[in-house]
């Protein structure tokens, strides 16, 4: 048997390291410095390359930006029949465009639409609106179908009414069920946002034999999020009652036509209540 020195260093191996070696630590140091070596360099190149990739991307969105905002919005005008059949399919109505224009609004597209109306089954005119202001979401590429960032409407006249049996119109347009076609209601909250501007309503009730009730100078806005819609409104109801309608209201539901399965709460002004028992 070999006479091995108690000074000798080793590291599990017959063969004794170098003079210079006094710790067993010392065998480990080239493969620590090895990894002190790769854990230093191996982020730097993935920062490189995702440094790389990011202006990649960021050159790339750019282009398209300009390509959409100076090739394809201005011709949009062009192409005014094929939006309004993309709002037909969308709202299961047809849907007339008078004058269509486009820019650009904060990072989304955005339609300028006059003269849009919408007629019902049938084929009048339900609904008219002299001035639609549509910022398109990104969602509708995915879905293949209109989605939209935000809807604004300005100065609509509106009429309400319901029937002794307890279906609402809407302009003329019935409330559908859910899914259902000519579901002009439900198509609404499936947008992220719809903003009314100085509208005036007519509300009529026949299933409570309500005298019909005016509403002017109306500003509404309605935030969906799927099945959570939030909504305000204010208006100014007839001389004889002088305080101005304000309701708010957070619920959650589905399908418009079905208000009893919906929950949530509504804050309403006093004026609301006595509205409701006239």
């Amino acid at each position: 048997m070999p006479d091995v020195s108690p000074s000798a260093c080793t590291s599990g191996h017959s063969t004794p390291l170098p003079a210079r070696c006094q710790s067993p630590r010392c065998s480990f140091s080239p493969r620590v410095a090895e990894v002190r070596f790769s854990l230093l360099h191996l982020p730097r190149r993935w920062l490189g390359r995702l440094a790389w990739a990011a202006l990649l991307v960021y050159f790339v969105c750019g282009l398209g930006f300009l390509i959409l905002r100076h090739g394809v919005l201005p011709k949009v005008p062009a192409y005014r029949g094929e939006v309004a059949a993309m709002l037909s399919r969308s709202l299961g109505l047809p849907v007339d465009i008078a004058s269509l224009s486009a820019d650009w609004q904060g990072l989304h597209p955005r339609l300028n639409l006059g003269g849009v109306t919408i007629r019902d089954s049938a084929g009048q005119a339900a609904l008219s609106l002299d001035r639609v202001d549509a910022e398109l979401g990104w969602t509708s590429l995915l879905l293949m179908r209109l989605r939209l960032h935000r809807l604004e409407i300005d100065s609509p006249q509106l009429s309400v009414r319901r029937t002794a049996e307890g279906q609402v119109y809407v302009a003329g347009l019935a409330v559908a069920a859910g899914g259902e076609q000519g579901d002009f209601a439900g198509w609404l909250m499936e947008q992220r946002q719809v903003v009314v501007r100085n509208a005036r309503l007519e509300w009529s009730d026949a299933l409570r034999g309500a005298e019909t009730l005016v509403l002017d100078k109306l500003e509404f806005r309605l935030d969906n999020r799927g099945d959570h819609h939030r909504f305000g409104l204010r208006a100014q109801p007839p001389s004889r009652l002088a305080a101005a309608i304000d309701l708010r209201g957070d619920l959650r539901g589905s399908d418009p036509a079905r208000p009893e399965r919906w929950s949530g709460e509504l804050d309403a002004s006093p004026i609301v209540a006595e509205i409701a028992q006239t």
